[in-house]
């Protein structure tokens, strides 16, 4: 090969890799790009920690310190179902959502289809010890150096900008939307809560995410120092609160009873008293509705259910249409179950169940969790249908 030719080819291999690089990032930011850019501890704080922050907001700080927001990245199933992940980088982007959380950095995409395959290169920014804290404080309020908030301060020892959008349903938008339809062949995004929530708002619906997350707490200091204000808890309730779920679990026309026929059945309707679909988010989580027929030592005899669930293939990222049985915002569903002929039992039970996982499930087998922890009882109603011998 001359010379001429030798540079000519050489050029054209630089102008495709280059090309080649240029749609892997164009992919990248097009599919699953990272919600923060890095940041700088806000002059003042000194650091990006959680703890510091505490050190003036102790009563936010010790609310944030019990949510699933503080526990994003060191939740079993989380850790058991990102080892299971051929392409984890983008969970992170929500869980850990700062640069200096991650020990890489993905700046491209080698494969968008079949699989999301991730070029990643080892992350100089990353700050050890910062990722076990998940959706860490300065996530949500700093900005560009600075702290967003809703009232000007003289106090603080770091910068604030005001700003009246902040901790509005603004501040949740970019991690409850997890869109994916691009990459698979999805209904709706595989992460819908606020898309569900804007339905629901559409619909008529009155109220936002901080109403019913973080509702309104009696007036306090934002900071030590500082002067009583309307405040929020930083609680921030969801699916791990068992009490909070049955909030938004309504329940009404329960009977129980055994039929002429034999058997036994049981109605009720269930209501979705939140402000998105029930469940939302998490494809894993479903609602159950059993009529159960038990024994004498309290053994399952017989047993019919109703699934409340989206079924999405979470590999190919598909859903077979009509499988999003999930409950509208407001939607009241009646659920008429039957076991007939029944077999000789003392007792039945209508039962609603909160499935955050499937304990037969892989994932919840490596995060070694099982029923207890992760199917929770919402509603129960019994019936003695033989009295002992």
């Amino acid at each position: 090969m001359t010379r001429g030719r030798l540079m000519l080819a050489s050029a054209l291999t630089l102008g495709i890799a280059a090309g080649y690089g240029a749609l892997q990032a164009s992919l990248y930011e097009a599919l699953t790009p990272p919600l923060l850019a890095p940041m700088e501890p806000a002059a003042g704080v000194g650091s990006l920690s959680a703890k510091a922050c505490a050190t003036c907001h102790e009563d936010i700080a010790a609310e944030w310190e019990g949510t699933g927001h503080a526990r994003a990245t060191t939740d079993p199933l989380y850790v058991a179902d990102l080892a299971a992940q051929s392409a984890p980088y983008f969970c992170d982007h929500c869980h850990a959502p700062l640069v200096e959380q991650r020990a890489t950095t993905t700046t491209g995409l080698w494969s968008a289809w079949p699989d999301l395959v991730p070029r990643a290169e080892d992350n100089p920014r990353v700050t050890q010890g910062l990722r076990h804290e998940g959706v860490t404080c300065v996530a949500c309020p700093q900005r560009d150096g600075a702290m967003l908030g809703a009232f000007a301060t003289t106090i603080a020892p770091h910068p604030v900008t005001v700003n009246a959008d902040f901790g509005s349903e603004a501040t949740c938008r970019p991690c409850h939307t997890l869109d994916l339809q691009a990459v698979g062949d999805l209904q709706r995004p595989l992460m819908d809560t606020f898309g569900e929530w804007e339905a629901y708002r559409a619909a008529g619906g009155d109220r936002t995410c901080v109403d019913c997350h973080m509702p309104t707490l009696a007036d306090r200091p934002a900071a030590r120092g500082g002067a009583e204000r309307p405040a929020h808890s930083h609680a921030l309730r969801g699916p791990f609160d068992l009490a909070f779920v049955k909030e938004g679990v309504g329940v009404e026309g329960v009977a129980l009873q055994a039929t002429p026929e034999g058997g036994v059945a049981g109605r009720l309707a269930l209501i979705n008293r939140s402000g998105h679909r029930l469940p939302t988010a998490e494809p894993h989580r479903k609602l159950t509705v059993a009529l159960e027929l038990l024994g004498a030592e309290g053994e399952v005899l017989a047993s019919a259910a109703h699934h409340v669930q989206r079924v999405v293939d979470l590999h190919s990222l598909a859903e077979p249409s009509g499988a999003d049985t999930t409950l509208a915002p407001r939607e009241r569903r009646p659920i008429s179950l039957d076991i007939s002929p029944a077999p000789a039992a003392r007792s039945a039970r209508l039962v609603v169940r909160f499935w955050l996982w499937d304990p037969d499930d892989p994932i919840a087998q490596s995060a070694g969790l099982d029923a207890a922890a992760l199917v929770h009882t919402l509603h129960s109603h019994s019936l003695t249908l033989t009295s002992e011998p």
